[in-house]
């Protein structure tokens, strides 16, 4: 006789998890491989034209740092080792199932979005956030403008979220026991690997955690382990750089900074109206930009999504200043939010560039709020936020490629960008 199934067991609720992960994982891969290949805008974007033109992105560089190693690696002083990390993968995948490369390219940043979705699920489980809490803030985070606008297209700040997430699991680990050293220094090395700046969210989780000595030793080895690999990454790619001493002078727009909090806190989560500013050439098409404080037309959609996040993110503030459960993780979380928002007051021209670095810290401290004797009042918000920003957004992301497609329409074909020499 087959015993009775405790629904309490905690095998049941592994299953269930488990589950739902890879109904998340398969879900999400399929839906940004779609996006992926809408009017063929990430071949479009490739275009010598094109150029900074999707929010600055560097979709030519970052194609040719993941599928060619002749090509000109430049950026590895601030993605130090971004080719090492995602050539092997793209490379394996083409010979693997028989595709092209934008295909396989594709598939990568497709898989990277599910696990991304997927990881950010399990860290608030690990939380001890209920399964419906996890999944509504998992379904909260692909609402949002920053997820939607990001995963269209190949950059490496998808890549470097995933990172900081790595950062936050491992912090939520400790907040139930020890976790080893060495983990530590890995975890610290992923975020200095695919963005210097990340490191600080990996840093701010050792002080949080250690005594600052200590502290400080781990992200010295962190930063040596990154160092070493940047070695070997030398001798496959060989046009990369160092990732000390070279840097762009990332200057301030001439808008004034309060604009910069504006897009971080506001615009990264609901779209703005996109605007169009001038390029850098005569024959480069119009730059797309949320670099700006205006919210554009109103309706009932894009009212309900600010109305909502702007709760979610009160019920965010609350949690890291009230909460009591989790004071690593939360001063990790406020230490980390604090300084990604000094790094952009002072750097960065179109701060929507950025907004995958921002996503991961503040709606996990919003989902802390699910703990608290507010989570009906939370969920309730969030369901709405989920709704109205996913429809409202997913449009604003149409209307985007539908701009970036007439541009090319209207203009005649150019070669597309090589990364066998720098860009001017």
């Amino acid at each position: 006789m087959l015993p009775d199934l405790d629904v309490r067991s905690p095998w049941i609720r592994r299953g269930a998890d488990l589950l739902l992960c890879l109904t998340v994982l398969v879900c999400v891969t399929l839906s940004v491989w779609n996006i992926t290949g809408l009017q063929d805008h990430v071949r479009t974007l490739m275009d010598l034209r094109a150029d900074d033109v999707w929010f600055e992105a560097d979709v030519s560089r970052v194609y040719n740092d993941m599928t060619d190693r002749g090509a000109n690696h430049y950026r590895t002083t601030v993605h130090p080792l971004f080719p090492l990390l995602t050539y092997p993968v793209v490379h394996a995948s083409q010979k693997l199932f028989h595709v092209s490369t934008m295909r396989a390219l594709r598939g990568v940043i497709a898989a990277t979005a599910g696990i991304w979705l997927t990881s950010f699920y399990l860290l608030l489980r690990m939380l001890r956030c209920r399964r419906l809490d996890a999944a509504l803030f998992a379904l909260v985070a692909a609402a949002t403008s920053g997820a939607m606008f990001w995963a269209a297209i190949p950059e490496t700040y998808e890549f470097g979220s995933l990172t900081i997430l790595g950062v936050l699991w491992v912090a939520a680990v400790a907040e139930r026991g020890k976790v080893p050293v060495w983990l530590d220094i890995a975890i610290g090395a992923a975020s200095l690997s695919v963005l210097v700046t990340n490191f600080m969210v990996a840093i701010a989780s050792f002080v949080s955690r250690y005594r600052l000595k200590q502290a400080i030793q781990i992200a010295v080895n962190a930063f040596v382990v990154v160092v070493v690999l940047w070695g070997v990454q030398k001798y496959f790619f060989t046009t990369a750089r160092f990732f000390i001493g070279e840097h762009d002078s990332g200057a301030a727009p001439p808008s004034p900074r309060a604009t910069a909090v504006v897009v971080m806190l506001l615009h990264n989560f609901v779209a703005p109206e996109v605007w169009t500013g001038p390029n850098d050439a005569p024959d480069k098409w119009l730059l797309l930009t949320f670099q700006h404080v205006a919210l554009g037309p109103m309706n009932g959609l894009r009212v309900a999504a600010l109305i909502s996040w702007g709760c979610l993110l009160g019920f965010a503030v609350w949690a890291l200043a009230r909460l009591p459960q989790y004071p690593r993780l939360r001063l990790t979380l406020a230490l980390s939010i604090a300084g990604q928002i000094a790094l952009h007051l002072l750097y960065g021209v179109e701060t929507f560039l950025y907004a995958l670095d921002f996503l991961p810290l503040l709606v996990t401290a919003a989902a802390l709020a699910t703990l608290s004797r507010w989570r009906p009042v939370v969920l309730a918000v969030a369901c709405v936020f989920a709704a109205a920003a996913g429809l409202h957004n997913s449009a604003q992301m149409h209307a985007a490629l539908d701009m970036i497609a007439a541009d090319a329409k209207a203009t005649p074909a150019v070669t597309e960008y090589s990364g066998s020499s720098p860009r001017p």
